[in-house]
Order: C-alpha cells, then sequence, then structure tokens
C-alpha cells in the first residue's frame, strides 16, 4: 500500500506514526523491506557498517528543505570532517558546566523530595537540565529552565518545531493535498514556530560572538572560533549559526529522552534498580564524589544506559542515503540498484 501509494508514509510521518509503523514492517516482512518505490529499510548490523561506513563513497547524504548543509549533520564529507575537528575540543571531558546544572538539578529533586506529595514530572526536569546545558556550551548563557522550573519560550518552541519538520517533508512531496490537511493540523503553527527557533538561534549566536575571555575554549562556538583563523579551515558565521542551533536540539531532547527512558525502564525493574543503586553508592558516598569520572568507571550503570539505548532509542532511524552509479551497491547481503534510497531504523526485539 505504501509503494502504491506514497502519501500514506507522509500522513504516517506527520501523524508521529513513521517508527512504529517501520517496526511493525520489519517485524512482519523481515530485517530488510522496501517501504517506497525507491527506498529500503535495513535493520541489520551489517547494514550499518555498510551504509554509514567510511569505505563507502558511493553513499550520500540525502539531503531535504529541512536540511542545513551549513551543520554537521547535513554537510558533506569534507565539511563534515572540517566542522567535527572544529569542535572536537568542547567535547573534553573536563565536566565543569555539566556538574553545575546537575548540582541545581539534585536541588531542585530535594525540594520535591521532601514535600508532603513527593510527585515529579522527570521528563520535564530531564529536559530543563540538559536545554540549559546544551545553551551554555552553545549559546553561552543557559535557557533558565532550571532556575525558572519552566521551559524558556524557545524550548517549547523547538518541540513545535521538530513536528513541523515532519511536515514540511509532507509539503514538498504533495503540495496540495498538504495545503488541504494543513487546515486541521495546525501546520502554519508549527511550521511558523521552526523559523522563530532559527531566527533566535543567529540572534543568540550573535550576542555570544560578543564574550571574549574564558568562555572561548569552553563552549562551542569557543572551539569553532579557533578555527576562523585559519582559510583552509575558516568556520564561517551561518556554519556558527547552523552547528549551535543543530547541536542544541541534538544533544538535549535526545538526552532528557535516553534518560527518561532508563528511569521508565528501572522502575519497571525492581532488580534491576536495586543492583544499579547498590554499585553507584558502594563508589559514590557523597554528592561531591559524583563527577563524570567517576561516573564512567560504573559498568551496571553503562550496561543499563545501553539497554535503554536498545529499548527506548531517542532516534529510532538513521539519516536517508542514496546509493550512485554506475555500479550497483551491497548493502547487508543485498544488492542496491543506483538511485536507491536506503536507511537503518533501530528496532529492538
Amino acid at each position: 500500500m505504501w509503494i502504491a501509494f506514497p502519501i500514506s508514509r507522509f500522513i504516517a510521518l506527520s501523524r508521529g506514526e513513521l517508527e512504529a509503523k517501520m517496526r511493525y514492517f520489519h517485524e512482519t516482512y523481515g530485517e530488510v523491506v522496501r517501504f517506497g518505490l525507491n527506498e529500503v529499510s535495513f535493520i541489520t548490523a551489517q547494514a550499518w557498517k555498510d551504509i554509514y561506513g567510511h569505505g563507502h563513497r558511493q553513499l550520500l547524504k540525502v539531503l531535504h528543505s529541512t536540511s542545513n548543509p551549513a551543520d554537521i549533520v547535513s554537510a558533506n564529507d569534507t565539511d563534515h570532517s572540517r566542522l567535527r575537528k572544529s569542535l572536537a575540543p568542547a567535547f573534553s571531558a573536563k565536566g565543569t558546566i555539566i556538574t553545575k546544572y546537575v548540582d541545581l538539578l539534585l536541588e531542585k529533586l530535594k525540594v520535591f523530595a521532601a514535600s508532603s506529595a513527593p510527585e515529579v514530572d522527570m521528563v520535564k526536569w530531564y529536559n530543563l537540565t540538559t536545554f540549559d546545558i546544551l545553551g551554555d556550551l552553545a549559546f553561552g548563557e543557559p535557557f533558565g529552565g532550571l532556575e525558572s522550573s519552566e521551559y524558556h519560550y524557545w524550548v517549547s518552541t523547538i518541540f513545535q518545531a521538530i513536528q513541523g519538520m515532519s511536515l514540511v517533508q509532507f509539503k514538498d512531496a504533495y503540495p496540495l493535498p498538504f495545503r488541504i490537511l494543513s487546515f486541521f493540523v495546525g501546520s502554519n503553527r508549527l511550521m511558523n514556530a521552526r523559523q522563530r527557533q532559527i531566527e533566535f538561534s543567529r540572534a543568540t549566536v550573535q550576542k555570544r560572538l560578543q564574550i571574549k575571555g574564558h568562555r572561548e575554549c569552553t563552549d562551542f562556538i569557543g572551539s569553532m572560533l579557533r578555527q576562523r583563523g585559519e582559510s583552509d579551515k575558516a568556520i564561517t558565521e551561518e556554519e556558527l549559526e547552523a552547528n549551535s542551533n543543530v547541536l542544541v536540539i541534538a544533544g538535549s531532547e535526545t538526552t532528557a529522552t535516553l534518560l527518561s527512558g532508563v528511569t521508565y525502564w528501572l522502575l519497571r525493574t525492581p532488580h534491576a534498580m536495586e543492583k544499579i543503586t547498590r554499585e553507584i553508592r558502594s563508589v559514590i558516598k557523597t554528592e561531591h564524589d559524583l563527577t563524570i569520572s567517576s561516573t564512567a568507571n560504573l559498568p551496571y550503570l553503562l550496561a543499563c544506559l545501553k539497554e535503554a539505548l536498545r529499548m527506548y532509542p531517542p532516534a529510532p532511524s538513521g539519516q536517508q542515503r542514496i546509493t550512485l552509479g554506475p555500479e550497483p551497491t551491497r548493502i547487508s547481503g543485498y544488492i542496491m540498484p543506483p538511485n536507491s534510497i536506503n536507511m537503518l531504523h533501530i528496532a529492538h526485539p
């Protein structure tokens, strides 16, 4: 039905049901599924290497109108390498910025724990924390979510903008049906949110560029600015804005989603919760012992995070790649002709 009526796929996408449908297809038809005229989905380990591995130059990124070639996600191989090297210093494990906001989160949670009704929406608090951390790393200042206990208006806009991205793909493929559907799904509101989000990012980056001193080497923009004096590696202002924007989105909501997933599954699995609690408390005696280095040496904690990535992946599908000619491409044992679009979906058994 999806191959005969491709619009069905975009309807599922706009309703947030695409990944659930793809999982059902794989459960029904196997590890490799053709779900469009020239689109194939894989869930094998070998497909990950074949589609995204460095040795396969025949596969190029598929860019949509929502893509921005200036950011590291959509950049070509040459620019991706340049951007990755410029950002690498900002990902060092110093952890001073992260620790500050984790401490603030703990202070907030203590208030809830001491109340008469100790219930808290951890999805919200994880998001407030990760957005404050990424806002500080990307723009030089947090969004103030932990301090105010509420979402910054730009963070709320991001949630709407993410929904709007799927609608833009629908609009590109089927302009007329989209115009009809837009009356029922409030698409203008969601698509306008994406534009407001981009404009806020641009204004905040310009404000960050005025900051000098210690920030120059401790956040994403500072790290990228170090390359601006080298002509062959120079980072443009457009790239500064695009990457700050995409890093906030990619690093915040996805991290909060993973943390929400691992919390949910630990609460559903008492023996695992007991074991991870015992491991943590055997090493971390006080809050001062809670550091990035100390938590990195807790094998059961890391195992739980990996299992949560399998059971509750924040990004359940990979970026699409397209095969080029003139020769066919072998992916996970299957021969893919030129101009076929391939992607990998994560589907836990």
